[in-house]
């Protein structure tokens, strides 16, 4: 596997883009249905026809009907019916309820994906995600969204028989794909944006269509694309063009590349991935607001902080890294600290880029490793002695950024009693204490057996801010802890 690729898996920096040829065992390729629409039978000037036998009667000279692509058919179709009739044969053709294939379930597996874009009228890759995983929100059109999903999505720039409203959100014929630009704004936008900051990967899709033809060759325009395009069958001249505008070809069936991918990069499937995968937009969304809350703090001088083992701590800590990376935040002037064998590893894959004198100071508790957790357990001795042996004391003092799984008037909670004096030390030296918690984490839970017994803190008004993505049914009020959200 080329070397560029396997980085950009393994920076997690990977977007996936899929085409139709991963739908053809189930649904009809797009030479099939538009066959299905050269055959169909209606009404024309009081008579019963169909659009291939249209084109042959109207002039000999008509290019023959079976060699006309789906664009061109559909054309004709929508000239000699009506946009309504064609949209209702796209939702007949591609509404179904089927069972996706294992290689569509197995894309949400390859590493750091959990957004894709498809040109697909189907739903097999947002039905290929069972629960307890979040599924997808699916993106057609986006002047519906002030803000995208900040993860698992997947987005259709050229509609979707499911979920699109308007015969505007579909693009099929000639005239929808060269007037791309014009129609889909936003699409176009977000398409080339993606191309010129991300590494596309194309999978059960031709090169040939014209539309992304034009964005790709636009992209590189701004600024340099990075593409790969996983194509069993492709000629000497197809490698050397497409390598003209920043797309690689590998020559390999998307069944032997995917499976490629996750050999080098196995998923695990565990009570901590699993966790990780819920409720992803809630916990970016209150990442987001937790950055929004501690850059003022981290721009006054040097900090500690203390990411606690969580998934929405992880997301925090990701979003915290990008902005060092990206020179946001001044890295020489933080240290982290963390029980967190994940966030540790985003450490050292995110940073590692960095020159080592701008790199955050990166400190992991020692103790004991719970593997459903990923959280490193030292007692509270250990943690006391290991915290009070960090030098130098950072001037401004230290934030503490908390997970918790039950929130209530009782204070902050948890289900393991191995993490409790970590994350107890942990709020009592902070000057400023962050809990992360997602609307699901207030009060009493419904369920006895979901109930978190071990308290690892008091609510404290005077250092404390709760942050989550729902204040309104927090049930807090009255109690004197700050809940904020923007």
């Amino acid at each position: 596997m080329d070397t560029e690729l396997v980085d950009a898996f393994d920076r997690r920096r990977v977007q996936l883009f899929v085409g139709s040829g991963l739908s053809t065992d189930v649904f009809k390729s797009a030479d099939a249905f538009a066959d299905v629409l050269l055959t169909d039978v209606f009404s024309h000037q009081g008579s019963d026809t169909c659009v291939k036998e249209l084109l042959v009667e109207s002039d000999p000279r008509c290019p023959a009907p079976e060699s006309m692509g789906l664009e061109e058919v559909a054309e004709y179709y929508e000239i000699y019916t009506d946009s309504a009739r064609l949209v209702s044969r796209i939702r007949e053709e591609y509404d179904k309820t089927l069972e996706p294939s294992e290689l569509h379930q197995l894309l949400w597996r390859l590493p750091g994906v959990h957004s894709i874009y498809t040109t697909n009228f189907d739903c097999l890759i947002e039905d290929a995600i069972d629960e307890p995983r979040q599924k997808p929100e699916v993106l057609t059109d986006l002047r519906d969204h002030r803000n995208l999903p900040v993860d698992r999505m997947v987005f259709k720039p050229h509609g979707c028989a499911r979920r699109s409203r308007s015969r505007n959100e579909f693009v099929i014929t000639r005239d929808d794909y060269l007037r791309y630009r014009e129609n889909r704004p936003l699409e176009l936008i977000k398409t080339i944006h993606d191309l010129t900051s991300k590494v596309f990967l194309f999978l059960g899709y031709s090169l040939r269509d014209l539309n992304m033809r034009r964005i790709l060759i636009e992209a590189q325009r701004i600024a340099s694309v990075r593409c790969f395009a996983v194509m069993p069958d492709v000629t000497a001249p197809e490698v050397a063009y497409w390598g003209q505008h920043g797309v690689r070809l590998i020559r390999k069936g998307a069944e032997e590349f995917v499976a490629e991918v996750l050999d080098r990069f196995p998923y695990e499937e565990s009570e901590f991935t699993i966790k990780a995968e819920q409720r992803l937009d809630a916990k970016g969304r209150i990442a987001e607001k937790a950055i929004k809350e501690v850059r003022p703090l981290l721009e006054v001088g040097d900090h500690d902080v203390f990411i606690d083992a969580g998934t929405t701590t992880l997301a925090f800590a990701g979003k915290l890294i990008e902005l060092i990376r990206a020179g946001a935040i001044d890295g020489r002037s933080l240290r982290i600290i963390t029980n967190s064998s994940e966030v540790l590893n985003l450490c050292v894959e995110e940073l590692r880029n960095l020159q080592e004198e701008d790199r955050p100071g990166v400190v992991a508790l020692g103790g004991l490793l719970r593997s459903h957790t990923r959280a490193i357990t030292p007692d509270r001795e250990s943690t006391v002695d290991q915290w009070q042996r960090l030098e130098p004391k950072r001037r401004q003092g230290t934030l503490a950024m908390m997970g918790v799984s039950q929130l209530s008037r009782d204070g902050l909670k948890i289900r393991t009693r191995f993490e409790k004096a970590t994350k107890s030390v942990a709020v009592e030296l902070a000057d400023h204490v962050f809990v992360l918690a997602d609307h699901s984490k207030f009060g009493r839970s419904h369920t006895p057996n979901k109930e978190a017994p071990f308290k690892y803190a008091d609510l404290d008004p005077e250092k404390m801010t709760i942050i989550t993505n729902r204040p309104q049914d927090v049930g807090l009020d009255g109690e004197g802890v700050e809940v904020r959200i923007k």
